[in-house]
């Protein structure tokens, strides 16, 4: 009797104390609350919540904790890029990472003042590209498992263009 009565009041328990209206009576006929007995039900060796649960719980977060790290563990690629005639660095350059397996997913950054670049994504199959207008691009597919360092000399390129031939009347201006 006195371990349903346990259970009743760990049930009794998770509920807010302003669910419960009432007091209760005890055996000697004094008025107490449900949950004033919870020394009754240790002496007893029951727990208001037995040990199996939360360790189920505790390994769970445990392990998803895990799987979290293990998704959200980046790599990144840097390097610097340079012009190939002359050996410069060039700033503004565009280095891009498109993952092949999700193509919408495109990561990428641009040059600063020194030449230098890095981009942080995670690990996969990707599609590089470097470009500079002006300057032949860089494509190349790559895998990424860990973090690597990788540097670039663009060529310059010539943009060829039709020829463009403009005709046109003046008007007479004094008249």
């Amino acid at each position: 009797m006195m371990n349903d009565e346990c259970r009743m009041m760990n049930i009794f328990r998770t509920y807010s104390l302003k669910a419960l209206k009432g007091r209760r009576m005890s055996a000697q006929g004094e008025r107490s609350e449900p949950w004033d007995n919870r020394q009754s039900c240790v002496n007893q060796g029951e727990r208001s919540e037995p040990w199996g649960k939360q360790y189920i719980i505790l390994l769970l977060a445990v392990v998803c904790s895990f799987a979290v790290q293990a998704q959200t563990s980046r790599v990144s690629m840097s390097g610097t890029v340079m012009d190939a005639a002359n050996g410069e660095s060039m700033m503004g350059v565009y280095v891009i990472l498109t993952d092949l397996t999700n193509p919408s997913n495109v990561q990428g950054g641009v040059t600063n003042q020194a030449g230098y670049y890095s981009v942080s994504v995670l690990p996969g199959r990707y599609k590089l590209s470097v470009n500079y207008l002006g300057y032949k691009p860089v494509e190349d597919t790559i895998i990424l498992n860990k973090s690597v360092t990788r540097h670039f000399e663009l060529s310059p390129a010539v943009i060829e263009g039709e020829e463009v031939v403009i005709q046109g009347e003046r008007g007479d201006v004094n008249v």
